[in-house]
């Protein structure tokens, strides 16, 4: 067995060296926590407006879906439908500005698209092309339907963050309950008033 002997200049070094050097590897380790959960605190930052945004404008456009199918069987004005629309018109806007200054510029065709889908349905309304009941509540829920994907393109994009990704499809479930409850009574109630 070898005999190892250290000066007290290098012990000194030893001691002090030791802990210093835990010190730094335990810092690390922290520092490289709160760097991944600032990630995560951001992520729900800017999301958390855009899945917001979302929520506001499914709710309008369920709202005009259903005055849009009064208005169909003549219970509602023109006013008032176009006061329902100016409101989810100036929801889709806030969308879209969540969307820019969020930097998601890869949702910006499908929201496009969606705001073309429903200017075209409105179109069809307001110059009688769609008269038909059922038509105009399958093309208004199938916009719905497209910004209910938003939660779910939300979830694809960050797979990393272990927690959130149960919490936005929990919202997910709660939004598609939401609007089947919508769906069902806005169904019933058209039926109902077209009788």
């Amino acid at each position: 067995v070898m005999n190892i002997s250290f000066s007290i200049k290098k012990k000194i070094i030893i001691l002090i060296t030791i802990p210093y050097l835990a010190f730094f590897v335990f810092s690390s380790i922290f520092l490289f926590q709160v760097i991944n959960d600032y990630k995560v605190f951001y992520f729900i930052k800017k999301n958390t407006y855009i899945l917001l945004a979302t929520s506001k404008v499914i709710h309008s456009l369920q709202k005009e879906r259903g005055k849009t199918l009064i208005y169909l069987n003549k219970n509602l004005t023109k006013q008032e439908l176009d006061k329902e629309r100016n409101n989810s018109n100036n929801l889709m806007n806030e969308f879209l500005k969540e969307i820019i200054s969020n930097k998601k510029s890869n949702y910006l065709p499908l929201v496009n698209n969606i705001k073309y889908n429903l200017e075209n349905i409105r179109k069809g309304i307001d110059d009688l092309s769609i008269i038909d009941f059922n038509k105009s509540f399958f093309l208004y829920s199938n916009l719905i339907d497209d910004l209910l994907n938003f939660y779910k393109r939300i979830i694809e994009e960050e797979r990393a963050l272990k927690g959130l990704e149960k919490f936005i499809y929990n919202l997910v479930i709660l939004e598609i309950a939401k609007e089947s409850i919508g769906s069902f009574r806005g169904y019933v109630v058209g039926i109902l008033l077209r009788n």
